[in-house]
């Protein structure tokens, strides 16, 4: 049986792009999930103290507004989760936070996961604070159903996988080139 595996797991590897594929099918092959982990980091965070109807407010008293949003909420389970973390903020003003996500799943390959994201579209998706109209998320795509799902482990999968969706829709990248999403 050794042998049945070395030689399945070499043509896999010889026949697919990315050794990381491989191992995925040479794992649904044999019935066993592999399990892995996708995390994505941010450059130079900083810490969030608070924040307020229109700013958030850094740990080295700073002010950051968030594009595109005129109104921050005043409590928010999605925002909180962003910001714990710390937030990123680019040269060209985007704020950007790490949002864990709950692979609820047993099934689910993905056994932890944060996420790079872009903390105005998060609240525009989800529907918190008064966001500015972005292009696009008028799209029946970009249509929140439901509450947000979001506790101590974090987002539900299926609302982040809807958020990508929306963000695919509209042909918005997902992070800068060298994130891992």
């Amino acid at each position: 049986m050794d042998s049945v595996l070395f030689w399945a797991f070499l043509t896999f590897t010889l026949i697919s792009p990315s050794v990381e594929v491989s191992i995925d099918l040479l794992g649904l092959a044999f019935g066993f999930p592999i399990r892995r982990e996708k995390i994505d980091s941010l450059t130079n965070p900083v810490q969030v103290k608070s924040w307020d109807d229109n700013y958030l407010i850094l740990a080295d008293d700073k002010r950051v507004r968030l594009p595109g949003i005129t109104r921050l909420p005043l409590k928010s389970a999605i925002l909180t989760e962003a910001i714990k973390r710390g937030v990123e903020v680019t040269s060209d003003g985007r704020v950007y936070g790490l949002i864990r996500v709950w692979h609820w799943c047993g099934n689910d390959p993905v056994t932890f996961q944060l996420a790079r994201v872009d903390l105005s579209e998060v609240l525009f998706f989800f529907g918190q604070g008064e966001p500015q109209l972005i292009a696009g998320y008028d799209s029946p795509v970009c249509k929140l159903t439901g509450a947000i799902r979001i506790g101590k482990w974090g987002l539900d999968a299926g609302q982040f996988h809807a958020f990508e969706e929306c963000r695919k829709e509209i042909h918005l990248p997902m992070g800068p080139p060298e994130s891992k999403m």
